[in-house]
């Protein structure tokens, strides 16, 4: 019994060191995936300050080249305008001189026939006369004064005392006026705004201290420029307004995203690193969806994700795009704060192409779905080029570019066979909606809003026209705003114009354009 007793002991005491062989095992694994984390953290925080010193030493290094390009740019100029300055003077002492050929030419000839034409000149015949009817001849003959001889001799000496020579230039100079003010006129007729501020520029640096002459001409110059720039200021576009509750919108769906079970499983301190690794993207707002790994997190169309993978060949989304598209694509506004080349434009592409497919195709002259806002022509035809891709299969999508300098003509017949998204420069789109009361463009069925390169547009001056041609688009609208930085003059606008929006920062806000 003694033995068993013993036996049974010992595996009680076995058992027992395998118990905490294994409760060991499992602390040293805890410590140990603690400890890997950690180290992975720091690795990724050395990586983070190395890229960020790499960053500031290329900042530099363009601050520099530009601060250079700039003071050779600024004395290119002032060589450039000294030697328009040199050639105006030599242009005109060549004018001067050339009159001064002119005249002495004209007053020879003069003189010449003045000689010709004079009878004193002329040989008088003697035929044998006596002496004294000679001198008789040539003695003056008086007549009784008058009044009214005296005031045409006066008149007479005043003419003569008057030089042909002066009577001449001053003609001359009266005929050079009036064509000089005639051609002003018609050109200053067909000055764009956009140009008027550079001839004044011009006008500063042209002058010098020997164009007393040519004062009273500029003086009219200038007159008659700020005559035609306060017209062309004055002459504004006026769009009908919209009573938008009178209005009888139909519902449209906005939601088209189910978040993966893949990424609902993850933990909040999961996500955070993962938005760490995607370019240390920050959040702001109530309810941000979790950023996507890869493509089929979207449960995009086929029509869709067959140009992705097979034209486009994107292997996964980026930094901007796996944040952005499921935010846009859950029917949220959102502001999206990234450098330009980030892949910001498919970030709104994809939603919008989705939210256009789920409604009813728009007929003739009904209006667009989706409109795009650029600043610039070239970044509309870039974003008309990236919705091309996905459009050319499907011809039921038609995409129409609105921008200046190109004719209205063409762009009005593409619109009245009926589109489905504009992309468009704000002054032309408001050109548009002006035309012909309004029965060329209207925006009623317009549900999907882009702003892109905001700041740009604000520096160029286009605020006032966004908002009017927003006025004209329904208050549940889905907008989406992006931009490159993000001054305290666009936050006023992005609370106007956007509700409860997501706010997603891809490498940190910018106050001041790059």
């Amino acid at each position: 019994m003694s033995i068993d007793n013993q036996a049974s002991t010992a595996l009680k005491n076995s058992g027992q060191e395998v118990k905490n062989n294994t409760n060991q095992t499992s602390e040293l694994s805890k410590e140990e995936k603690l400890r890997k984390r950690r180290e992975q953290l720091e690795l990724w925080r050395q990586k983070k300050q190395q890229q960020q010193q790499e960053q500031e030493e290329v900042q530099n290094k363009a601050k520099k080249t530009e601060d250079s390009t700039n003071n050779t740019s600024t004395e290119e100029v002032k060589k450039s305008r000294q030697q328009r300055i040199e050639e105006w003077k030599r242009a005109r002492l060549q004018k001067q001189q050339a009159t001064k050929e002119k005249t002495t030419t004209i007053t020879i000839k003069k003189k010449v026939h003045s000689q010709t034409t004079r009878p004193t000149l002329k040989r008088n015949l003697d035929f044998g006369d006596d002496e004294d009817d000679r001198k008789n001849s040539h003695r003056p003959v008086f007549k009784k004064p008058s009044l009214e001889y005296d005031e045409i001799s006066e008149h007479q000496n005043d003419k003569e005392s008057e030089d042909e020579l002066d009577v001449f230039l001053a003609s001359i100079r009266e005929s050079e006026l009036k064509s000089d003010n005639t051609k002003a006129e018609k050109a200053i007729e067909s000055i764009p705004e956009g140009d008027v501020e550079n001839e004044k520029e011009n006008d500063d640096y042209g002058g010098d201290g020997d164009e007393e002459d040519e004062s009273d001409e500029e003086s009219r110059l200038q007159d008659l420029i700020s005559t035609k720039l306060t017209k062309l200021q004055n002459k504004g576009k006026e769009l009908q307004s919209i009573d938008h509750s009178q209005e009888n919108y139909q519902e449209f769906r906005k939601v088209f995203y189910r978040e993966a079970y893949e990424l609902s499983a993850l933990s909040d301190e999961q996500v955070e690193l993962i938005r760490q690794d995607l370019d240390n993207i920050k959040v702001k707002g109530t309810d941000v969806p979790r950023p996507i790994l890869k493509w089929s997190h979207l449960a995009l169309p086929t029509n869709l994700s067959s140009v992705i993978h097979d034209k486009l060949k994107f292997e996964k989304p980026s930094a901007i795009q796996s944040q952005a598209l499921p935010t846009i694509l859950s029917g949220r506004d959102v502001i999206g704060i990234a450098k330009t080349g980030s892949g910001k434009t498919l970030s709104y592409v994809l939603p919008m192409l989705r939210h256009i497919q789920d409604q009813q195709f728009s007929k003739d002259n009904q209006g667009p779905i989706g409109l795009i806002l650029s600043p610039t022509r070239e970044l509309a035809l870039q974003i008309e080029k990236e919705i091309l891709n996905f459009t050319k299969r499907n011809n039921s999508l038609r995409v129409c570019c609105c921008y200046g300098g190109s004719s209205i003509e063409n762009q009005i017949n593409e619109l009245k066979k009926g589109v489905e998204i504009i992309v468009g420069t704000p002054g032309r789109v408001i050109d548009l909606l002006a035309a012909n009361s309004g029965r060329v463009l209207n925006l009623k069925r317009c549900t999907f809003v882009v702003l892109d390169e905001a700041d740009r547009m604000f520096d160029l001056g286009f605020e006032p026209q966004v908002n009017k041609i927003l006025t004209h688009i329904r208050p549940d609208r889905q907008t989406v705003l992006f931009s490159a930085t993000f001054p305290r003059k666009m936050e006023t606008l992005a609370k106007q114009i956007l509700t409860d929006p997501g706010v997603i920062i891809d490498g940190g806000i910018s106050v001041v354009a790059p």
